[in-house]
């Protein structure tokens, strides 16, 4: 079984009991915009286009097509593009609760279909090419620079392996079983700073989620939660460390 084979296998579980409602879309929508990495996203693309709105962007590796959704609504026109057909089913439900309609591209993030090469203004993966063993993620990160024409920009998230929350979250549900991801790599932040530039990507810049974020996220919630929820306390609060040990850790380069 090949590497994009086993992935869609436990994305398939995952799936197949996949439930969720309008409430639970709402909210992850509300607290999406709210992070930092939504907002350097945002940020990058009217830096690069001016506007969001009309942009032709593809996300690989979608799943429900979360960042998809946000892109959606600020106006851009979106491909949704997975090897897992049900990931579609619950896409186009959640899709369809902003009344939005994405676009639908089932395939092979290793064997890009020729008729994708260079259609796109922009590519982009939040917690993809992570799931590939190593040098085959290159691959997969190449994938998002072919979808992409010249002028256009490839923004890749993938987890931070100097982030020390997120480390020891994922070691502790290892030992104890609970891990339901599978194969899952972090990158460092110089590791995907170089694929980038292997893959000739111009003014390349990294971005971080804030560490006190991922304290809260990983380690501290919901005590974190409740105190931000109750008090007040924002963990949405930028530090200079954040692009190096922030754990979302976000590639921007333009081709």
């Amino acid at each position: 079984m090949n590497s994009q084979a086993t992935i869609c296998s436990v994305w398939e579980d995952h799936w197949a009991g996949e439930r969720f409602t309008r409430e639970s879309i709402r909210k992850m929508v509300n607290r999406e915009l709210r992070t930092s990495r939504w907002k350097a996203t945002l940020m990058a693309l009217e830096r690069k286009f001016g506007s969001v709105k009309g942009l032709r962007t593809i996300e690989l590796g979608s799943g429900k097509g979360d960042v998809s959704l946000l892109l959606a609504m600020a106006g851009a026109d979106v491909s949704l593009f997975d090897c897992e057909e049900r990931a579609f089913v619950s896409a186009r439900e959640q899709f369809g609760y902003y009344g939005l309609s994405p676009g639908i591209v089932p395939g092979n993030l290793l064997d890009l279909d020729e008729k994708l090469v260079g259609r796109f203004d922009v590519a982009i993966s939040w917690g993809v090419v992570e799931h590939f063993q190593r040098p085959v993620a290159f691959d997969a990160c190449l994938a998002h620079r072919r979808a992409v024409h010249d002028g256009g920009m490839v923004i890749i998230s993938v987890p931070n392996s100097w982030s020390l929350p997120y480390r020891l979250h994922k070691w502790c549900n290892e030992r104890r079983g609970t891990w339901k991801w599978g194969l899952e790599l972090p990158f460092s932040p110089i590791e995907l700073k170089n694929i980038a530039h292997r893959m000739d990507l111009k003014n390349v810049h990294m971005h971080g989620s804030p560490i006190i974020r991922d304290f809260d996220q990983y380690l501290f919630h919901p005590v974190m939660g409740r105190l931000e929820k109750y008090l007040g306390l924002r963990t949405e609060v930028r530090s200079p460390l954040d692009r190096f040990f922030g754990q979302a850790l976000t590639a921007f380069g333009e081709v």
